[in-house]
């Protein structure tokens, strides 16, 4: 937990630092004297994180209905159609497959380019509709076209969405009272996780939702101390083999998946690596530092061989570094895409991300 005592602001009103008390026995989001926290924040280290470029869309017209209005389609090009922006992005995503979908902390919903060689995240769904009732008002008048028959209201409305929303969140909410009620003990554990481990609501409303993946987490967290993680890996690794096989199909152990979690947070193996290991811990168990060596995907966080790779990577494009000098930033995530290539996705990214910057003068 952080209490902020003050602000530093540059001429301009920008904030340039923060000052806070910093209470190191709530590390891992646990308050052992139960205190609420009040609000979380989402953050990326500046120094440690990966800067890529974001393509931001939005709509190519700048009205809903441009044949509809008077002018060319010319006339309403939206002129923000696409916003290139620099962003800094978590390391493990520089092993981010081609492709692949991930949702930025409230900002939206984002995939990594699937054909560009450069490394580069574009938006796909924004959190916010940019599309407003306000801004359609603004339009110009619409050409007058011939009536259309008025069409019979559809029982499909979106008050009956709505309708239905709300029955499936109480029959949800009712189902939780009747298992709670059924086993007191899920209850307690509810609170338990929210109260004394600082998880959120709907993480311990999913861990409760089934007794065996509660007993499952219970035993993770008593031998580890990432508890946020190890909800995470609980939820979504461990409950999606467990929906398809059964836990008696499950050859991974609480113990197995805490020190998994472990070699993922001390650098051991990357996020990617990691969700390969518990494919084989899954399946036919094991201690996950043999499976990490057994399958080669422990990560490489020694400076000197990954300076070698950053070398050769550099040596090997040397045109596009003397882009990326002349003012071209964005080939910089091409560069970390590189460089990990190179080493077999198995180089450390925030050492890269950093030896990187220091290769090209940044």
């Amino acid at each position: 937990m952080l209490k902020i005592t003050g602000v530093d602001k540059d001429k301009d009103g920008r904030i340039t630092a923060l000052h806070g008390d910093y209470d190191k026995d709530t590390k891992g989001g646990t308050t052992p004297d139960g205190r609420k926290i009040k609000g979380t924040i989402h953050w990326v280290c500046a120094t440690k994180g990966i800067q890529v470029p974001v393509h931001i869309y939005d709509r190519l017209f700048k009205v809903a209905n441009p044949d509809g209005t008077q002018g060319s389609l010319s006339d309403h090009i939206n002129p923000d159609s696409l916003k290139v922006i620099q962003a800094i992005v978590e390391p493990s995503l520089a092993d981010a497959p081609r492709g692949s979908h991930w949702q930025f902390e409230r900002t939206g919903y984002f995939v990594v380019d699937a054909v560009d060689e450069n490394f580069r995240f574009n938006r796909t769904v924004s959190l916010k509709d940019s599309w407003s009732p306000t801004k359609q008002s603004k339009q110009p008048p619409a050409v007058a076209t011939a009536p259309k028959a008025a069409k019979a209201p559809k029982p499909d409305s979106d008050k009956s969405e709505d309708g239905r929303r709300k029955r499936t969140r109480k029959a949800a909410t009712e189902a939780q009272a009747l298992r709670f009620a059924e086993q007191p003990e899920l209850a307690a554990r509810f609170e338990r996780y929210q109260r004394e481990l600082g998880l959120s609501e709907s993480d311990a409303t999913t861990l409760t939702s089934n007794r065996a993946l509660s007993d499952f987490f219970d035993t993770a967290a008593a031998s580890g101390d990432n508890l946020n993680q190890l909800a995470n890996w609980t939820i979504n690794a461990v409950s999606a083999y467990t929906k398809e096989h059964g836990f008696s199909q499950l050859k991974c152990s609480g113990p197995d998946l805490a020190q998994l979690v472990a070699l993922i947070a001390d650098g051991t193996v990357s996020s990617k690596g990691a969700k390969k290991v518990f494919s084989t811990l899954a399946t036919s168990g094991g201690p996950p530092a043999a499976i990490i060596e057994s399958l080669g995907l422990a990560q490489i966080s020694d400076e000197a061989t990954i300076q070698g790779f950053v070398d050769a990577v550099l040596a090997n494009n040397t045109a596009n570094v003397e882009a990326f000098r002349g003012g071209n930033q964005r080939l910089f995530g091409f560069f970390v895409g590189a460089v990990l290539k190179q080493s077999q996705g198995r180089a450390a990214p925030a050492v890269v991300n950093r030896l990187l910057k220091l290769s090209l003068g940044t």
